[in-house]
């Protein structure tokens, strides 16, 4: 009977214990789906919403440009659709300034994406409006608020051009030279929005905020399973929500860790920013770019490497295999150093048609095929290569990443 009584408790307790694992499961998967969500908001609430902040950047429906390493400037608006459609107006770019809009949904997702192309570009709340008259592109969204997010670099490291371009960038209501036509009531005042805190939204407090984001939106059929799946999640334990959360959130760091593509020490970023086809369903992907870095370019528009070293003097050598082929150009610069970038019209060729770069905290002495970047005295030095319009060589194992080694200056 003794021995009756123990089988059951222990099959009781194993029982317990996977139904336990199988709650956490669920809340990881449904929050890895809903991390891009989550950290849109936080962006978007501290960059337009939250004026007090360190990071508010300005309201809605308003353009902010910031110039930025590398000789570009990041371009920011938040568009809030829910009173009416929104214009966009890009001006006429000059033709060494490289140029790439992207406008994404409140889940990350890219729905538009314009490289170097002037135009009028109209924003409407999906089942809210519609609006007649010329526009260059009229995009519909399913959601009430989306995100610009764009990169301008010029060639020749001119950062005065860039941001004397990107002023002439309008934004406001469509109905200044459109017609508008309202389909149903629009929505009363604006929202009330919670702060973001990290304890809060790594933890089972998450959950109603979460609700009130996903109302901003119309579910996808996609989404549908796991917005259901997140309405359940009220009915598990609080405990056992947070174990879950917990675990999504280490998965996540896990995988974000694993992806790029490595080549010679270097990194290349590939299938971290793109559409909702693009994805195909892999939340767990979509998640790690988000924590990786929110927005950036599709790889087809610019192609990303990275390398770190823990010296500040290095050589960094292309032969003629591993100098990118773009169709626009590309360009290699010091993190954290504005004017430490070079663009490839002012690199020199050394004998082989290849190319050499001194990186150090002095310039060498002069040699007619030698190119300087300057890093600071100390500490790990990151490097970053811009590659605007990449060919589809740039994709596959053909091309290779430069070698780096370290060395002193001569």
């Amino acid at each position: 009977m003794n021995r009756l009584i123990l089988s059951l408790a222990f099959v009781l307790s194993f029982h317990g214990a996977v139904q336990a694992q199988s709650l956490t499961g669920k809340v990881a998967a449904v929050y890895t789906w809903a991390f891009p969500i989550l950290e849109n908001y936080r962006m978007m609430v501290e960059q337009a919403v939250h004026t007090e902040g360190a990071l508010y950047l300005g309201p809605f429906n308003t353009v902010h440009h910031e110039p930025q390493n590398m000789a570009g400037c990041v371009t920011t608006a938040w568009l809030d659709l829910r009173q009416e459609p929104i214009m966009i107006t890009i001006p006429p770019m000059p033709d060494d300034l490289y140029s790439v809009m992207r406008f994404s949904d409140m889940q990350t997702y890219t729905i538009a994406e314009f490289v170097a192309r002037p135009g009028t570009y109209v924003f409407v709340r999906k089942g809210k409006h519609t609006v007649t008259g010329k526009a260059d592109s009229i995009i519909v969204c399913d959601c009430d608020y989306i995100s610009l997010h764009g990169w301008t670099q010029v060639r020749g490291g001119d950062t005065s051009k860039t941001l004397n371009a990107l002023r002439n960038i309008q934004c406001g209501p469509a109905s200044g030279s459109l017609t508008v036509t309202a389909l149903s009531n629009i929505y009363p005042v604006s929202p009330n929005f919670p702060p973001y805190s990290l304890r809060t939204f790594t933890s089972a407090d998450v959950l109603p905020i979460l609700a009130q984001i996903v109302s901003f939106m119309d579910m996808h059929p996609d989404d549908r399973s796991m917005a259901l799946s997140m309405m359940q999640l009220r009915a598990i334990p609080t405990d056992s929500i947070n174990i879950g959360i917990a675990g999504a959130m280490a998965k996540i760091a896990g995988h974000m860790k694993e992806m790029g593509r490595p080549s010679n020490g270097w990194t290349i970023t590939e299938g971290l920013y793109g559409s909702r086809s693009m994805f195909k369903g892999d939340h767990l992907r979509r998640a790690a770019a988000c924590m990786d870095g929110l927005f950036g370019p599709s790889d087809h528009e610019t192609l990303v490497a990275f390398t770190f070293l823990p010296t500040p003097t290095f050589t960094i050598s292309f032969d003629k295999a591993s100098i990118p082929s773009v169709k626009r150009y590309w360009s290699i610069s010091i993190d954290g150093m504005p004017s430490s970038v070079l663009t490839d019209a002012e690199l020199r060729r050394n004998k082989k048609g290849g190319i050499d770069i001194v990186v150090s905290p002095t310039e060498p002495p002069a040699m007619a095929t030698t190119n300087w970047l300057k890093s600071a005295p100390t500490g790990t030095v990151g490097v970053t290569m811009l590659m605007h319009a990449p060919n589809d060589v740039m994709f596959t194992k053909k091309w290779n990443a430069p070698t780096v080694q370290v060395q002193k200056a001569r």
